[in-house]
């Protein structure tokens, strides 16, 4: 009886120290005693974790290392175990002077270290059969077997302090009003926001609601939290720039900040954002699982590396259409898109939100076309009012839309009978070299180049353009071409010149154009390839009207480029400047009759009635030029005999026309320079041009 007495005090002795928790880690010293933790040592594996806290998430009271120890983050919440569990500790929670023993118990701060951690096998020794991993509850009603099941210490439905099996039909069974399985133990109040994340930026990691929340926004930027941890700020990022090495770390108080603004209608960012992709609306990540994150119908990679459109916002521009309907604008004929980063593409006084009301990338009624001038003047001065030209094909802000050196005005004149539309044909040529002393600049080739470029209506317009590394060109002239090369080329070349380019600017040189000839725009077509374009020649444009299919129109042996150059008439034969023998007679008035002789000498309402040699300047060899003649009122044809005082320029007494024939030198009186004057040795026997 003494010993069953003493047993049994020695068993509730026990049994009252089994239950008891002397270091306040959390655990009883029987749980303590049966997982081998050490009862007297709150931290049995020295990782400043409390033993009972390690065991209630499912962690290893007794390992340091890897995901059980400090640092380990087995919920991926960029939070270590040891940021859980100190979490908004209170200062002097535990008194330094008692090591082993914490004071006041464990710290339950609300944060949970793990994701989808199993209660029953944490808090178990013993799982229930069929345990699914996630339930507290094993399978079946234990609520009233009298066991210990938890082994507390206590049978489970008498739990007092209500850690056991309280409620089998409730997943709140340590009746704490929260569900007991945590969903995701990186997002301890499940806002979409990791804790470790909202701790550096001062949220509360346990609260979804008002300013720790998903909507919050306790900085005031408009911007929600959700917003603000999908834009870390630099200083919270190691590694490189550029995913996949770029990884986000909290840092201490990191409040976001946009890293590169760049809004291009503000000219906010590097060089006024013109050559980066914008970014207006603070939001600098896409949605990786969304190829068109701000749902404007543009895909995000398009709008970033190409547009140049800020891809999180659907109007970059803020003018109240979206880039979407910008890009595939159809506005006025031809259709043509606006600019998704310029809130007023025609750059007048309205804004294209303004104009296109209703934002669905047409000119409806009452609307005006944002991407062309909406009023009356003529920006260009081609002679068409900027609104005409927004109805047809042509530009209101180019004169010559389509680059082939006429204006538009001109173009749809009527009897011009041209095109102000054709495209401008551009030919790219690579640059080889270039030589400075003979100003040359060899070029990889020089097919399809007009050979003899010089153009008489453009005297002083470039005739090639350098074009640079920044987009921008320079323009030169040149004289010839010679093999690949450019020969007295005005402008040298640029440092920074990369390619060069050629416009038609309507070189006709070939008379008979193929249809995809790339120097000859309708502007000048030129049938009979005189040089005049036949619009010219018809419209009589340099004074005279000429015919488009005849070189030489008036048929005096000269063309009709020439003519007008020349400042004579075209179409009158008899007037030109084709003076083969120099006598002051055009070559058509001498082989013909009935020239006013206005254009030969004299001019007194008489005509021509005389036929003299083109290629002799003395026909009847009279010694006074047909010119001379035509002065004097003598017959220049067939009598020698009334020729007057013929001219003798070096006084010798030979007539210059007889010098010029037998090849004497009329400026030298002594041809032969032996002192006798070339009359005294030349005498008129000698004079004879047979």
């Amino acid at each position: 009886m003494l010993i069953a007495s003493y047993s049994a005090i020695e068993f509730g002795s026990w049994e009252a120290l089994a239950t008891t928790d002397d270091d306040g880690d959390g655990l009883t010293y029987g749980l303590e005693f049966i997982i081998n933790t050490q009862p007297q040592d709150w931290d049995s594996d020295n990782d400043g974790l409390p033993d009972g806290w390690e065991w209630q998430y499912g962690l290893d009271p007794l390992s340091p290392t890897d995901i059980n120890g400090s640092v380990g983050d087995p919920d991926g919440d960029a939070f270590t175990n040891l940021n859980e569990y100190l979490y908004g500790i209170p200062a002097n929670w535990d008194d330094p002077t008692t090591a082993n023993v914490l004071d006041n118990g464990v710290w339950w701060n609300g944060t949970v270290p793990v994701r989808l951690w199993d209660e029953e096998s944490a808090m178990q020794f013993i799982q229930g059969t069929g345990s699914d991993g996630v339930d507290e509850d094993p399978v079946g009603n234990i609520c009233f077997n009298t066991f210990d099941d938890d082994k507390d210490g206590l049978v489970d439905n008498f739990d007092p302090d209500g850690d056991g099996d309280a409620d089998c039909s409730s997943d709140d069974d340590d009746g704490d009003g929260l569900i007991d399985e945590d969903p995701d133990g990186w997002d301890t109040d499940g806002d979409g926001m990791p804790d470790g994340w909202e701790v550096a930026n001062n949220l509360d990691p346990t609260s979804a609601s008002n300013v720790d929340g998903t909507y919050g926004d306790p900085d005031g930027d408009g911007l929600i939290n959700l917003y603000e941890y999908v834009n870390p700020t630099w200083g919270t990022r190691n590694g490189s720039t550029t995913p996949p090495t770029q990884y986000f770390r909290p840092g201490p108080n990191n409040m976001t900040a946009t890293e590169s603004p760049c809004n291009p209608v503000l000219g906010l960012g590097p060089g006024g954002c013109a050559i980066f992709t914008a970014e207006v609306d603070s939001i600098t990540q896409t949605d990786p699982n969304n190829n068109d994150t701000d749902g404007d119908g543009l895909n995000d990679s398009y709008e970033a590396l190409i547009l140049l459109t800020d891809p999180t916002a659907i109007d970059t521009d803020s003018d109240g259409i979206s880039d979407g309907v910008e890009v595939n604008g159809q506005y006025g004929d031809p259709p043509q898109a606006s600019d998704p980063r310029n809130n007023n593409t025609d750059g007048d006084q309205f804004d294209d939100g303004e104009e296109d009301l209703n934002g669905n990338g047409i000119v409806d009624s009452n609307e005006t076309d944002p991407t062309r001038i909406e009023d009356v003047g003529d920006f260009d001065n081609d002679g068409i009012d900027n609104w005409e030209e927004n109805l047809t094909c042509t530009r209101w802000d180019i004169a010559d839309t389509d680059g082939g050196g006429v204006n538009d005005g001109d173009e749809l004149a009527v009897g011009h009978q041209t095109d102000p539309c054709i495209s401008e044909v551009v030919i790219i040529k690579s640059i080889i070299s270039w030589d400075a002393p003979s100003l040359s600049l060899l070029l990889n080739s020089t097919t399809e180049l007009d050979p003899e470029p010089s153009d008489w209506r453009q005297d002083s317009a470039p005739m090639a353009y350098y074009e640079l590394i920044n987009g921008s060109t320079v323009g030169f002239r040149y004289g010839s071409i010679d093999g690949n090369e450019l020969k007295e080329v005005d402008v040298s070349l640029p440092a920074t010149a990369v390619s060069v380019l050629f416009t038609n600017h309507s070189w006709c040189w070939d008379v008979s154009p193929q249809p995809s000839e790339p120097h000859c725009d309708d502007d000048y077509f030129d049938t009979d390839g005189d040089g005049l374009a036949d619009w010219e020649e018809l419209l009589a444009t340099w004074g005279q009207p000429t015919n488009p299919n005849l070189v030489d129109t008036d048929g005096d042996g000269v063309d009709d480029l020439s003519e007008i150059l020349n400042q004579t008439d075209p179409s009158e034969p008899c007037s030109n400047l084709l003076d083969s023998d120099e006598d002051g007679l055009n070559n058509y008035f001498e082989n013909t009759t009935g020239c006013d002789l206005i254009f030969g000498f004299g001019g007194n309402g008489t005509f021509d009635t005389y036929f003299t040699l083109w290629n002799d300047a003395d026909t009847d060899d009279g010694g006074v030029t047909d010119g001379q003649e035509y002065l004097d009122g003598t017959n220049p044809q067939n009598n020698s005999e009334d020729d007057l005082n013929p001219l003798d320029t070096d006084g010798d007494g030979i007539p210059d026309t007889i010098e010029q024939a037998i090849g004497l030198d009329w400026l030298n009186p002594d041809t032969d320079g032996g002192g006798i004057p070339d009359g005294d040795e030349c005498g008129p026997d000698f004079w004879s041009l047979g």
